[in-house]
């Protein structure tokens, strides 16, 4: 006589990162006797047996009858996969008993007749019944995501944070091992588009935050074309200009990044050409209205923005009116002041403050700075900021001799410099000599 038993177990798998409670599922089909496990509620199908190390199987005739009971011992140390071979070698005192597994958060399936609709489907919507299960990734991992699949379970479904099962794989994984992961998901349809709750991030947002956070990690280097590869799938896959709660897209992020800057230069190109090459819009403003060279330059991630410059539209102007120009010129970057004068970029263009660049780098004493700015035909030496101050009433205002110098030089007028500055030529004796000397030397070559 024959008949068919199922019943749930828990058991509490003992690891060095965490215990995780794992369900198991067996359907036995036996003879005159069978094993069944031992519940809390008399056997009942809906019922859960907590177990620590071990299982007990309770022993039972054909009609239910319990008729003895027998311990499987599951090793403390012991992964899930190692209890369920050591479940597969009862198979010599169980009949016709036959293990498949069917992982989703380490879940396993433990039966020898297909299993009901009903009940990969209630699988399938519980995949994130919480927010610590690592839910479709796991089947993906598996092989088991084509079961899922095709009974309910939603690709896109997210957890209560938001996140998709891209989103997962990526935090867990790191930029350089999750390439087979990412492009299994992405084949079965995992959306790469979706944003998390909690800043915004899509999946691509994730994966360039952690190579730009990868300062020093021997495993990407190590790994950096797998993390090239991925990068280029869902760069690929889109949206590559998905903005988060900042208003920063991909390449925004990336370029932030001064990690490259010292021995990796030909990593970040080759990053940041593989999100051009899938369409990132160099243009792009974050919510200061800030393109990714404009975030360049203020972190300092020089290589980054020498990259960018020839895709970055010339005077693209941030929230407070800077251009990449004024960015550089105030940070003292000499050899960016002088590459963006070549790609185009105006001088004369004036920031929320009235200043133009050569402003900023007047008042900062920046004479090398000063010396290039003053040499583009586009420079305006007479321009007033918000204050009705010129470059040269700044730098002698702040005292910067060599500044104040090499305007005069530039053509500079130093007549309305001599009634604005009054007071200042007594703690600056020398510039007022300067200054007067340029006056009398204008004065003959009109005459």
């Amino acid at each position: 006589m024959t008949a068919a038993y199922t019943n749930d177990l828990l058991f509490k798998e003992q690891s060095a990162e965490r215990q995780s409670i794992q369900l198991l599922k067996l359907e036995m089909d036996s003879g005159d006797s069978g094993t069944l496990p031992k519940s809390i509620s008399n056997s009942n199908s809906n019922s859960i047996a907590s177990m620590k190390d071990d299982a007990i199987f309770t022993e039972c005739d054909s009609r239910g009858t319990m008729s003895g009971t027998r311990e499987i011992d599951f090793p403390s140390q012991s992964n899930s996969e190692n209890s369920i071979f050591q479940l597969r070698e009862l198979q010599d005192s169980v009949n016709s008993i036959s293990i498949e597994t069917t992982n989703f958060s380490n879940s396993y399936k433990i039966f020898n007749e297909p299993l009901e609709d009903n009940d990969i489907q209630k699988d399938a919507e519980e995949i994130y019944d919480s927010e610590n299960e690592l839910n479709f990734y796991e089947a993906v991992r598996t092989g088991d995501a084509n079961l899922l699949l095709a009974n309910g379970c939603d690709p896109a479904v997210r957890s209560p944070r938001g996140e998709t099962a891209l989103h997962r794989v990526i935090l867990n994984g790191g930029p350089g091992n999750v390439l087979q992961f990412v492009g299994e998901l992405l084949k079965y349809g995992c959306p790469s588009g979706v944003k998390e709750a909690g800043g915004g991030l899509t999946a691509l947002h994730i994966l360039t935050r952690q190579l730009a956070h990868a300062q020093g990690s021997k495993n990407l280097h190590h790994n950096f074309e797998a993390a090239l590869k991925t990068l280029d799938l869902l760069a690929h896959a889109g949206p590559v200009n998905a903005k988060d709660h900042q208003g920063r897209s991909a390449l925004h992020i990336l370029a932030s990044s001064t990690i490259f800057d010292n021995n990796h230069r030909t990593e970040i190109k080759s990053l940041i050409e593989t999100l051009l090459a899938a369409g990132a819009d160099p243009s792009l403003k974050n919510d200061r209205e800030e393109t990714p060279l404009h975030e360049c330059l203020e972190c300092g991630a020089l290589n980054t923005a020498f990259l960018l410059i020839p895709h970055t539209p010339t005077s693209i102007m941030s929230r407070y009116g800077e251009t990449p120009l004024h960015i550089a010129s105030r940070k003292n970057y000499a050899d960016m002041v002088a590459k963006l004068l070549e790609h185009g970029e105006d001088p004369s263009i004036q920031d929320a403050g009235g200043n133009t660049p050569l402003h900023l780098a007047s008042a900062r004493g920046f004479h090398q700075i000063v010396s290039l700015l003053v040499t583009s035909p586009l420079a305006q030496l007479e321009k007033l900021n918000v204050e009705g101050l010129t470059a040269l009433q700044v730098a002698t205002e702040s005292g910067f001799i060599n500044a104040v110098r090499l305007l005069l030089k530039a053509g500079a007028d130093p007549s309305q410099t001599i009634h604005y500055c009054t007071t200042i030529f007594h703690r600056h004796p020398d510039i007022s000599i300067l200054i007067d000397h340029e006056l009398s030397r204008r004065r003959q070559l009109a005459a």
